[in-house]
């Protein structure tokens, strides 16, 4: 860099991008965990199902998740007309009758706009992250259908890049159940559907948060800090 500085300005100043095959570095390849994920979409969904019939004052009992489906049975009522009702409720869902059950399932058009989305959100995530080790020309692209090929020049060390992108960053909103009280969290007295959580370290309180997922950080498009015009404090 030093030497094309003094060049005189008619010489040409272009520089050639060293890739790993001229200046070394670390490659790696990334897979997502649709697994995962897909259980965890599916614990979710079994709250909004739970959540459905309760609003609609359906007795139910047996509500669990078995691998990628919720099922559930009935105290009474008809089968056909609850599962109708609940395949209205979300144009996503696959809803069947079992024998004496009732199944949900997401479906393949649903799950495949689910995968897609998790991919494209994990390269943004990669391309932040590569980002911050102030690489030149870093090298990300998919590869198949849940890859990622990363190549980052000039970065000697593969485990600092290991490091870096194996962080795992996830933020879910919980609504709080305020008719948890203190003395229920202390003898466990929780209903289903809420578990407690500990403050950080300078809050020594616990809270009592649904396990309903409300708002998912992957539908974020958004966010930056600013100030309440009211009160002057800061907020995201």
């Amino acid at each position: 860099e030093s030497t094309r500085a003094k060049l005189p300005a008619w010489m040409p100043h272009r520089a050639v991008n060293l890739g790993l095959d001229l200046q070394g570095g670390s490659h790696l390849l990334l897979e997502v965990d649709f697994a995962a994920y897909e259980r965890e979409k599916y614990v979710n969904l079994a709250e909004e199902v739970r959540t459905f019939l309760r609003g609609e004052k359906i007795g139910y009992r047996g509500l669990a998740v078995s691998g990628n489906r919720v099922l559930f049975s009935l105290r009474e009522g008809a089968l056909k007309d609850v599962a109708e009702r609940l395949a209205k409720s979300d144009a996503d869902l696959d809803v069947k009758v079992e024998g004496e059950q009732i199944s949900a399932t997401y479906t393949e058009a649903a799950m495949e706009a689910s995968r897609k989305r998790v991919v494209e959100q994990s390269l943004q995530i990669v391309q932040r992250r590569i980002d911050e080790t102030g690489t030149k020309e870093p090298i990300i692209q998919r590869q198949g259908e849940g890859r990622i090929v990363v190549q980052v020049p000039g970065e000697a060390d593969p485990s600092r890049v290991k490091a870096l992108l194996g962080k795992t960053a996830k933020m879910t909103f919980h609504l709080l159940d305020d008719s948890v009280t203190p003395d229920d969290m202390m003898h466990g007295n929780v209903p289903l559907g809420v578990r407690i959580v500990e403050g950080d370290n300078d809050d020594m309180h616990k809270y009592p948060i649904m396990s309903r997922v409300e708002l998912s950080g992957d539908l974020l498009v958004d966010a930056h800090p600013t100030y309440d015009h009211q009160t002057g404090e800061p907020v995201v």
